[in-house]
């Protein structure tokens, strides 16, 4: 595409210095502004250089059709609406969008925060930004993308968040005491990241005159790529792949110390599958970001499977860089690997991870628990889901007649860490961790080996943390007037004569709970 000209932002302007960094071929440029109204002069910029592919919600659409009278076209506009889908596919929308963008080296995309919708979650998801820059650089596309909404408000204030480190720039476009501004929280060049303060002096929504001056910079980090150095554990590269030649491979993991240089600015690149201890791999980023600092970035690359979202948690809280998704093959991971020179980890970081790994394994727990120990630790896990957003659920069942909240407590298989059980108040209590509402159903079959509605006569489901709390405050006063009770003992005896009646007869779950009998329909005919 050396053929073509690239845009640049500072022609907006009028008689006004560069000021804004240039662009490159293969980048993702993130602008998030509380309005419509720099939709215009972005798009006659992007149109002045090359052909625009206009990505964006079927209003927006309709919006730049009617502008398109008044708005000067120096190259070809393909405007394309985006189709809402049930379950939105990140493969699926890439594929699409390399189908319209054929001919138009230019992509420009903009999504509301104000409606969001399924597809824009997926976009502005750390995964989404970096499959999107991986595939803008490997099909050398520019792409433009544009949030409306509040910068201080969810969800858009988390897509900047995200966005601070996947796309190559995040500018903020705001209007505040008569002006605008426009500021570059970065922008990431060859060299350095800049990061400017720019004062708009006039705005007109149609056909910009604008001038812009320099408030203030801050020059944040000056980097050599060329003097950027990777190092990997064995574990890191697949055995069918091949690790580049510049790389070095550590030859023993718990040698780091000795084998990467103190204050380097360079990449370790560790692995992760699902039979390594998540505790002691968190351990190792945390001392391995003590030692370095904020300089160094530190991958963790899934091999095999995904791990779970509260162990990626963990991770990023001891220090980890970034979660390499399994799916993202060895090429995709030398690309991200050399775009994120000069990154620095600027997340707090705490100088014991004792508080974090408490919180950690009270999510493992598993199974029975006395109802003290059980309000004492729900409590405490679910204002940590709550702080992290992470959905759970709590469950007060009544059971149908016939059975005993023994058997039904017996029944329940301990299979996901975080899934505890109590018995209290002539009812069973079942708190559900890192579970949606829509899927309690579905885990409660699971757990348990039969829908709830047949087991229990009377259910009540708390979704909330304020109302999983309050519910639990309600179950300490109850508890308080009864003696104290632990049936740990009489549900390991239900359990040990279920399954040895199992084995001699073959029994099954509905052996243990019977489906309620319930009259069949009357059969109508024709008199």
């Amino acid at each position: 595409m050396s053929h073509l000209a690239l845009p640049d932002f500072n022609d907006i302007f009028h008689d006004s210095p560069a000021l804004i960094p240039e662009f490159s071929w293969g980048e993702v440029h993130m602008l998030a502004t509380d309005s419509a109204a720099w939709r215009n002069a972005i798009l006659i910029n992007l149109n002045a250089a090359a052909p625009v592919c206009v990505i964006g919600s079927g209003a927006t659409i309709d919006d730049i059709q009617e502008q398109q009278q008044v708005l000067p076209r120096s190259h070809a506009l393909n405007l394309v609406e985006i189709k809402h889908r049930a379950k939105p596919k990140l493969s699926a929308f890439l594929h699409a969008l390399e189908a319209a963008t054929s001919a138009y080296p230019l992509v420009y995309i903009e999504l509301n925060s104000l409606q969001p919708t399924l597809f824009s979650e997926l976009m502005f998801q750390q995964r989404g930004l970096l499959e999107l820059r991986s595939w803008a650089q490997e099909k050398r596309k520019l792409i433009v993308m544009v949030a409306q909404g509040d910068v201080n408000q969810s969800p858009l204030s988390q897509w900047v968040v995200a966005a601070s480190s996947m796309a190559n720039s995040l500018s903020l476009l705001y209007r505040a005491e008569h002006y605008w501004h426009w500021d570059i929280e970065h922008w990431y060049t060859d060299q350095d990241v800049v990061m400017r303060n720019l004062l708009v002096d006039e705005f007109d929504s149609g056909l910009p005159k604008l001038s812009l001056h320099q408030l203030n910079e801050q020059k944040y980090i000056d980097t050599l790529v060329q003097s950027d150095e990777v190092w990997y554990s064995p574990y890191a590269i697949l055995p069918t792949e091949t690790a580049p030649g510049q790389w070095q491979a550590l030859k023993r993991l718990e040698d780091w110390q000795q084998e990467v240089p103190e204050n380097s600015p360079g990449s370790i690149l560790l692995g992760i599958t699902v039979k390594d201890s998540i505790i002691e791999l968190a351990q190792r980023v945390h001392s391995m970001r003590m030692f370095f600092g904020p300089n160094i970035r530190i991958f963790i690359r899934e091999i095999a499977k995904p791990i779970r979202h509260e162990d990626e948690n963990l991770l990023l809280h001891a220090g980890a860089t970034m979660i390499i998704p399994f799916e993202l093959k060895l090429g995709r991971i030398m690309v991200l690997i050399d775009n994120t020179a000069g990154w620095r980890f600027t997340r707090p970081i705490l100088p014991t991870l004792s508080r974090i790994l408490g919180d950690y394994e009270r999510q493992r727990l598993q199974g029975y628990l006395a109802p003290q120990q059980f309000v004492k630790e729900v409590m405490k896990t679910s204002n940590y889901a709550g702080i992290n957003g992470i959905h759970s659920a709590l469950i007060r069942g009544e059971p149908m007649d016939g059975l005993d909240l023994i058997q039904i407590a017996a029944q329940f298989q301990n299979r996901r860490e975080g899934d505890v059980v109590t018995i209290a108040d002539g009812a069973i209590y079942i708190y559900l961790f890192a579970c949606r509402e829509s899927d309690v159903s579905g885990v409660l079959k699971f757990l348990i080996g039969l829908p709830s509605d047949s087991i229990f006569s009377r259910e009540t489901r708390y979704c909330s943390t304020q109302l999983i709390q309050q519910a639990l405050n309600e179950l300490t006063q109850q508890i308080a007037h009864e003696p104290e009770r632990d049936d740990s003992q009489a549900i390991l005896e239900k359990s040990f004569s279920k399954h040895e009646g199992a084995t001699e007869t073959k029994a099954s779950t509905s052996q243990v709970f019977r489906e309620p009998v319930r009259p069949k329909p009357a059969k109508w005919r024709d008199q």
